[in-house]
């Protein structure tokens, strides 16, 4: 009896012990599923927060890069559309023949101001010249006389004169002379400034007309136009 008393008594401890181990494992496992499901939402909340911040980050950088080139264009809308030269045609003949520029190409500033200046001195000198008469200058001077056309504003104004003075033996007497003019001594001839040719060339001994003389005269003639207006 004592023996099977024995063996019941310890069929039920082990019972006991396993069903206390079995709910504390299950307890366990109940406790390791509700950590689980806390980081998992953690991380979820955690990961929808960077996931908005980096929505908004990249929301903003594309509104600036798309803002980019709207304002980029009206900027271009908004320039002034740039006006055409207007044409001169002795400004053309220099910039062509003087400084290799076709006619009605975009002349760059400083060699605009050049081929001004160039103009300007011609006019002075010779204020009839044409756009004809000066083209055949420059290839008279580079053809016949195999010469590189001058940019030098004397050079241009002692090549347009040796040229009138072959050419158009007529125009002697188109020369401007002031009788007073203590440069020429009112001949309205003076020889090419020293330098617009080199030693040795015929050119240097040819006469020009004297820039002094078509001053003086040009003044005469405003003055005597404005008091008669």
């Amino acid at each position: 009896m004592r023996e099977k008393e024995g063996e019941f008594l310890n069929g039920h401890a082990s019972r006991d012990q396993v069903d206390h181990d079995s709910a504390k494992v299950a307890e366990n496992a109940s406790r390791d599923q509700v950590d689980q499901s806390s980081r998992d939402q953690s991380d979820q909340t955690s990961g929808d927060q960077n996931d908005q911040t980096l929505y908004t980050e990249n929301t903003t950088e594309n509104t600036k890069t798309a803002a980019a080139p709207k304002n980029g264009a009206t900027a271009r809308a908004q320039a002034k559309p740039k006006k055409p030269r207007q044409r001169d045609p002795i400004f053309d003949a220099i910039a062509e023949c003087s400084f290799s520029v076709p006619v009605g190409a975009e002349v760059a500033k400083d060699t605009a101001q050049r081929v001004g200046r160039v103009r300007r001195e011609v006019l002075t000198i010779y204020p009839d010249v044409t756009e004809h008469e000066l083209r055949g200058a420059y290839s008279w001077h580079v053809n016949a006389q195999k010469l590189t056309a001058p940019r030098d504003p004397v050079k241009v104004v002692t090549m347009v004169g040796v040229y009138r003075a072959q050419h158009r033996p007529a125009a002697a007497s188109a020369i401007v002379r002031d009788p007073d003019c203590a440069v020429c001594g009112g001949t309205g001839l003076v020889l090419p400034a020293l330098g617009a040719y080199e030693d040795g060339d015929p050119r240097a001994n040819a006469p020009v007309q004297c820039a002094a003389c078509a001053k003086a005269v040009r003044a005469s003639e405003a003055q005597r136009e404005a008091g008669g207006s």
